[in-house]
């Protein structure tokens, strides 16, 4: 009976080895961080290519409207969007719930085989900080590496977008 159960054991860890359970951060006292917004980029551009040409005189008018026109190009730039190069895997544990939730930690073949452990990336994908409250494991799996910098721990607060990581290993 007892071989029986350990060939069935596979299937089962199949299903998840664990989960995250998150919920809203409240961040008290959090600032956000001053930034110009386009206008006022355009009206800065505007200000110093003024400047430039009188500073200059007249007979280079020229050189301070090729100015302007590097100023104008670099406000044109998508600067705040997404990064151009993602990564080839997305995230394995997805915190998708803006109300917070639970997670799960989904079985890896890592875990079976060689030196039984793998690193799971975490993904807040809502437009809201979240904190980790919890980091729950079934069976003999267990996480590695806790408090290391870049790993997920309970407490640590993801802003939208953040990233961390679980090392999970599968004792026997």
């Amino acid at each position: 009976m007892a071989l029986l159960t350990l060939a069935c054991a596979p299937s089962a860890w199949g299903q998840s080895v664990g989960s995250v359970t998150y919920a809203p951060a409240a961040l008290a006292g959090a600032h956000g961080v001053p930034t110009l917004s386009q206008w006022a980029l355009w009206g800065l551009a505007l200000v110093l290519g003024v400047l430039a040409v009188r500073s200059t005189g007249r007979g280079t008018a020229r050189a301070a409207a090729a100015g302007l026109l590097a100023c104008a190009a670099l406000l044109g730039t998508p600067w705040g969007g997404p990064a151009a190069a993602q990564p080839a895997l997305g995230p394995e544990v997805l915190l998708d719930q803006e109300d917070g939730g639970q997670a799960p930690i989904a079985h890896h073949p890592d875990l079976d085989a060689g030196d039984r452990f793998h690193v799971y990336e975490v993904l807040n994908d809502t437009p809201r900080p979240q904190r980790i409250t919890a980091i729950d494991f079934t069976g003999m799996h267990e996480q590695l590496y806790q408090g290391d910098q870049g790993q997920c721990a309970v407490g640590a607060v993801l802003a939208p977008q953040a990233r961390c990581e679980i090392a999970v290993y599968h004792a026997f």
